[in-house]
């Protein structure tokens, strides 16, 4: 979904979401040795993706994860002291 069809209150979601770095890795990836004449860099630049930023797409990505793992031990915790 381009960002610009999302609603101006919700792009901000964008940033929470781990595909939107996989993607952009993954596009940079694919797309690394393609000739200019195929018109790759249309397709990089449609999913915003600069390939100076790889280092903090894969950044953010571990992050994310370490963030999101964290978050749930500490609910799993908080919830098994109140079940038992």
């Amino acid at each position: 979904v381009a960002t610009d069809l999302i609603p101006s209150w919700l792009r901000w979601a964008q940033y929470l979401c781990s595909l939107t770095y996989a993607l952009r890795l993954m596009v940079l990836e694919e797309f690394a040795s393609c000739d200019p004449a195929e018109k790759c860099e249309r397709v990089i630049s449609s999913m915003d993706a600069e390939e100076d930023d790889t280092y903090w797409y894969w950044l953010v990505l571990l992050a994310l994860f370490v963030l999101f793992r964290l978050s749930a031990l500490g609910i799993l915790t908080h919830k098994s002291t109140k079940f038992y």
